[in-house]
């Protein structure tokens, strides 16, 4: 059971209750926290001290080991809540809320500082160099719509490589696709999400979905599929699949693959909807993003030249 419960406390519990307590966070969540909280005991076990109940002095302990290990502050904010959802999960109280836990992170966020490593976003004259370098095969036809659908739908990876054909519906202007559920929307109310058909033929996300799945034979199930060596269609993408063919994609196009990642293709949605003077309303209720931080953060990075003073100082 991958929750944080020890065993012992897992049996205990009737299986109903057991059932809701696995369904209360999305399998990644759920397996990252497991994973967190083992490494956290195994510590515990090296350093003779309790890990379930842990000491607010074991946890801050703990935290700090991290942070003298190189951990990044995000990898660290985790490690914390696993620890706090076990003890919960598990009838006790949580020792991540001391004083003495809360200063140590603050410390570490000071020392380490919080700035995100950002993957670079594709802008569309960076989709149109990778569409340009796809191959006339059934593969590459099959990356021509994952790109433009992803880039034009502003989804995550994860959300590109959950689609199936029943939840897209053609329309007059374009395709109409409902996403059931998502990394903001872990309670499946599921919102619908509106791709235009493209003006030009080689780059209209509409024409590209459609080749794609005449070509694959493609009447029901997962949306993109992986294909094997000979052609062969096989089962559904996995999210790190879309992520590599991103960079593939990147790579063929002449760009550093490196700095490109699945996410790239949604922060590109938001960056360019920004130059291209899409108003940040427009462009959240596309991304589904709840809170306009993230939105705003790319928003600022694409406008920075925007009635920029420096353009007046007569250089």
């Amino acid at each position: 059971m991958e929750t944080g419960l020890t065993k012992q406390t897992a049996e205990a519990l009737p299986a109903r209750v057991r059932g809701f307590i696995e369904a209360s966070a999305a399998d990644n969540t759920k397996r990252g926290y497991a994973s967190d909280f083992r490494q956290f005991a195994a510590w515990c076990e090296s350093a003779g001290q309790s890990a379930l109940p842990a000491s607010p002095v074991t946890v801050a302990d703990y935290l700090a080991h991290l942070a003298q290990s190189g951990r990044k502050v995000s990898t660290i904010e985790r490690a914390k809540a696993a620890v706090k959802m076990a003890h919960e999960l598990a009838g006790h109280e949580s020792p991540t809320g001391a004083k003495i836990v809360t200063v140590a992170v603050k410390g570490i966020r000071r020392s380490l500082g919080v700035a995100k490593a950002k993957k670079s976003p594709v802008l569309t004259v960076d989709v149109r160099a990778m569409l340009s370098a796809l191959p006339d095969t059934l593969a590459g036809k099959r990356d021509r719509a994952l790109l433009l659908i992803g880039y034009a739908g502003a989804f995550r990876r994860s959300e590109l490589a959950g689609l199936r054909l029943e939840d897209v519906a053609q329309t007059a202007e374009g395709v109409r696709v409902f996403l059931p559920r998502s990394k903001t929307d872990q309670e499946g109310k599921g919102r619908y999400i509106g791709i235009k058909r493209g003006k030009s033929p080689a780059t209209c996300p509409v024409r590209a979905l459609a080749d794609w799945l005449r070509a694959a034979g493609i009447s029901a199930g997962p949306l993109f599929r992986a294909v094997g060596r000979y052609g062969t269609v096989k089962d559904a993408l996995t999210p790190q699949s879309v992520a590599l063919i991103v960079k593939r994609a990147a790579r063929a196009a002449g760009l550093d693959s490196s700095a490109y990642s699945g996410h790239s293709l949604r922060a590109g949605f938001v960056t360019q909807g920004a130059l291209n003077g899409a108003t940040e309303a427009n462009i959240m209720r596309q991304t589904g993003h709840e809170s306009s931080d993230t939105v705003r953060g790319y928003m600022r990075i694409a406008n920075v030249f925007t009635d920029n003073v420096s353009g007046l100082l007569g250089l």
